[in-house]
This record gives structure tokens, C-alpha cells and sequence, in this order.
């Protein structure tokens, strides 16, 4: 079973003794509190302007990959989850139990989103953990996040004993009157929660609203069909719709059918038929965000060829796998060079999964368009409403950057969409003929 931790960010007080016994490891806590009082004092602090996070979609400088999840737990909070494998952790016996140990620090800020990003709260989680045959470790942070406001919160999430840190961001939105965070989505047989809301054919789910039942709710169907972006050099945006369903059907939360929710697409419900609030869960495939069928290998291509789909292969995908192939070789020219191309476009595709799926997949986002096609960026600034991505090479002619601001949408809070009339130079045709000519593009060193 999962170890779970039950902590309390409001209780900020650490003992004079503990303090003497652990002074090294609460050196970084000592400074986050003093930094939290300083701006605790004054609750008209605002930090509007996008800050520096160069490496926050970067895995070659990532070792934790952390999940974060919201939910509502009433009016006047939500509850922030934070899901941490024991596997990225580093254990060691430097303490005076003489166990196993890893030891994780967790700093929060939480702002309120308006015109600015008004301070709202901080607090922190410090806990040493014994390895544990479990997979995870999760945390639990209750949050002043209230009703009919929309709030952010920023996560540093430290291994003390590996000295690494990531910093990781949550929207909570709860401006709806029901929002996607309303529902508590969790596995029956465990009663361990959703961090995402992926679910595939006959995995079991139950549905729970925070503070209302609902016997049954509407689901609508759409299948996963979703415009592929533009070039960045088009200055057309294009917006998908979830307007009208494929297929309509009633589920009964006390018995669920999950053979209903077979079909790959996005499933949306709602408390009654027609109503445009609610929540979503997507299918798309057992193994997302990972990249494994023909039919995932070869729809990020359209980014640099034209090579077909995998809309007409009546061979299991046999064709469609062999199309993919011919054209990686034929553009490495041997074998071993066409492995390295493939593991490196399949990569981006694979984190542009993870970190950037909206109401569609990752890399059928904007920024999982660019994601893909130059890698993660050279320098990133990040608010709760923007992100601008900066690719600077040292002898290759101007930075190029793109400016990425955050859509408002019922059913994610994760979708940002490229500001095409800010474009000025994108080096996208030289970008895609390199690929093209059997070179991995990217800009870092």
C-alpha cells in the first residue's frame, strides 16, 4: 500500500532541541521561514512579472519528477497532493537511527490570481522517510484556497541528501460553480487518488463530488481528433472545441460500467444533459504518456513530413510501423544513427505528454509543438499567465523566442497557447530541414 503523510503547513513551529539535533537540514527550512514572515507582513505583496525556471521541463536536469494534484476539500480550502516515487529518492544512514533514510523538504507559496499574483499563504513539509516496500510516498497540503477564486501555487520540492531540488507549479481554479477540482476521482480498490485524469479501458474509478452526491451524471464523448497547431510562422491560432459529442450515455457513480469508457477520447460529465461545467477524464491509450503504438509513432511526424496516417492501416499497424522506420533511415542513412534520432524525437514526445497535456494531448499543444521540434528551451520565465521560452545558440544568429499565454478552460488548467502576432523570427524551416537531413536539433550544449 501507499504510504500516505498526513502534514499540516500551518503549524510552522519547530522546537529549540530539534532545531540543535538537525541544524544542517533545517538550515534551508530556517530561511524559507524567514523569507515567508518577511512577505507574510505585507499582504498586498504582488510578483506579477514572470520569474527564471531555465531548467523546469529540462530532464536532463531533472531527478525528481514529482505529481501534483488539487482538490476541493470545502468552501474555504482545497487540498494539495503531492505523489513522490521512492525510487528517485536517495537514501542513506547518516542519521541516528541508523536507518535508511531519504529526507525531503517541501516549500509552498500561494498566490491569488487577479490582476497580479496577490501573496496569499506559504508554509512547509519536512519529513524524513525510511524506505518502504511501497512505490510512493504521497503528502498532503491543505491550502486557503476559497471558492470562486482562482489561485496558484509554487512547489520546491528538495531531496536534502541528493542536494537537488525541483520546482514544480498547480493551478486551482474555483471560479466554477462545478469545476474540475470539485470532483474527487479515486481508485475504488486502493482508494489511492488520481494525480491525472487518465484513465483507459476497465480501469476502475470512483466519482466524488467534495460536498454534494450525485447518483448519476451525463458523460459526452469525443473522440480524440484534435487539431494538430501551425508552424509557428503561420499566424493562425487554431482552438479546438468540445461542442458536439459522438456519443452521449448516462453513468451511475454507485455501479460504473467501465467498458463504457473503452474508446480512446475524452469523456466530459456533467450533473445534467447539455450542461457546459463539469469534468473531463481522457483515454488516451494504457501506455500514455509514453510513445508505443504506430498510430502515436507516426501522428508527431506532421511536425516535420508528410509521410501518411494510420487512419487506413487494416494490418494491426504493421504498414504504419514500417513507414516510420523507412523514414528514419532514410534520413540517418544507417542504422545506428536512425536509433539515436528516434530516442531523441521520441523523448520530447514522451515529456511533451508529460508536462503538457491540456484538454488534448501534450504534443498536440503549442508548446508541445516547440517541445518537440528544438527541445526544452535555453531559458524559461514563468508567471501564472505566461511562460516565454528563450533559445539562445552562441553562433547560430538571434534568440528566438516564443511567448506562451495560459487559455481559460472549463476542463484543464494547463493549456497555454502560442502568441503568434509577437513572432518575429522562429528559424522553423531550418529547423525542420535539419531534421530532415538527419541532425538532432537543439540548441544546448
Amino acid at each position: 500500500m501507499t504510504q500516505i503523510i498526513m502534514t499540516c503547513p500551518s503549524s510552522r513551529r519547530v522546537s529549540a532541541d530539534y532545531i540543535k539535533k538537525n541544524l544542517l537540514k533545517l538550515s534551508t527550512i530556517a530561511v524559507f521561514i524567514v523569507i515567508a514572515i518577511l512577505i507574510s507582513c505585507s499582504s498586498s505583496k504582488k510578483t506579477s512579472k514572470p520569474r527564471s525556471f531555465d531548467s523546469l521541463y529540462d530532464p536532463n536536469y531533472i531527478s525528481l519528477f514529482p505529481e501534483v494534484q488539487s482538490y476541493s476539500k470545502n468552501d474555504d480550502s482545497s487540498v494539495v497532493y503531492i505523489r513522490i516515487r521512492q525510487q528517485e529518492l536517495l537514501y542513506n544512514q547518516a542519521n541516528k537511527e541508523n536507518k535508511l533514510q531519504a529526507t525531503i523538504n517541501i516549500n509552498y507559496l500561494l498566490y491569488e490570481i487577479n490582476d497580479n499574483q496577490q501573496f496569499v499563504d506559504s508554509g512547509y513539509v519536512f519529513q524524513n522517510l525510511e524506505k518502504q516496500p511501497s512505490e510512493y510516498f504521497i503528502f498532503e497540503i491543505p491550502v486557503p484556497a476559497k471558492s470562486q477564486k482562482n489561485y496558484f501555487i509554487e512547489l520546491e520540492i528538495s531531496d536534502l541528501n541528493r542536494n537537488t531540488s525541483r520546482t514544480l507549479f498547480k493551478s486551482i481554479s474555483r471560479t466554477e460553480k462545478l469545476n474540475q477540482q470539485d470532483f474527487i476521482i479515486t481508485n475504488p480498490v486502493t482508494e489511492e487518488i488520481f494525480f491525472a485524469p487518465f484513465i483507459n479501458a476497465n480501469m476502475p474509478f470512483r466519482i466524488k463530488h467534495y460536498n454534494q452526491k450525485y447518483d448519476s451524471l451525463f458523460v459526452s464523448f469525443y473522440k480524440n481528433d484534435f487539431t494538430t497547431p501551425l508552424p509557428p510562422n503561420d499566424q493562425r491560432t487554431i482552438l479546438d472545441t468540445l461542442a458536439i459529442p459522438d456519443t452521449t450515455f448516462i453513468c451511475y457513480t454507485d455501479s460504473i460500467n467501465y467498458e463504457d469508457f473503452s474508446c480512446e477520447g475524452n469523456y466530459v460529465f456533467n450533473p445534467s444533459k447539455f450542461n457546459e461545467i463539469g469534468f473531463l477524464l481522457q483515454n488516451y491509450g494504457s501506455s500514455f504518456p509514453k510513445v508505443t503504438t504506430p498510430c502515436q509513432l507516426i501522428e508527431p511526424l506532421v511536425y516535420i513530413t508528410d509521410i501518411g496516417n494510420c487512419t487506413n492501416d487494416s494490418t494491426n499497424g504493421r504498414v504504419t510501423k514500417l513507414m516510420v522506420d523507412n523514414f528514419w533511415l532514410s534520413k540517418a542513412k544507417n542504422a545506428n544513427r536512425s536509433r539515436e534520432l528516434i530516442k531523441v524525437f521520441y523523448s520530447r514526445v514522451m515529456y511533451a505528454n508529460h508536462f503538457f497535456t491540456s484538454y488534448k494531448p501534450g504534443w498536440q499543444t503549442d508548446r508541445g509543438m516547440i517541445y518537440i521540434v528544438y527541445g526544452a528551451p535555453d531559458y524559461l520565465y514563468k508567471s501564472a499567465k505566461e511562460e516565454r521560452w528563450i533559445y539562445s545558440p552562441s553562433d547560430m544568429g538571434p534568440s528566438i523566442i516564443f511567448n506562451f499565454e495560459k487559455i481559460e478552460h472549463t476542463f484543464t488548467t494547463n493549456h497555454f497557447v502560442l502568441n503568434r502576432t509577437k513572432q518575429k523570427i522562429t528559424g522553423w524551416d531550418e529547423n525542420v530541414k535539419m531534421w530532415n537531413s538527419g541532425e538532432v536539433y537543439y540548441f544546448q550544449p
